[in-house]
């Protein structure tokens, strides 16, 4: 527990989505959502990836122009 935070009880949606299982129809969509997700992050990796690209030949450039 963190110092000056009070204990609370979850909120009221919490405790229906715990006492009923979830709908087919609510589970489709997150699966949906899940799916549309994952190309998002694909797309954040590739850029991700050129960028350390770009700095490692930058560095390699300054690190000969110091020799």
């Amino acid at each position: 527990m963190l110092y000056g935070k009070e204990p609370r009880l979850p909120a009221e949606r919490v405790q229906e989505v715990v006492q009923r299982p979830p709908t087919d129809g609510e589970v489709e969509l997150l699966r949906e959502r899940h799916l549309e997700h994952i190309p998002d992050l694909a797309h954040y990796r590739t850029e991700a990836s050129a960028r350390a690209k770009r700095r490692m030949a930058h560095e390699a450039e300054k690190q000969e122009e110091a020799y």
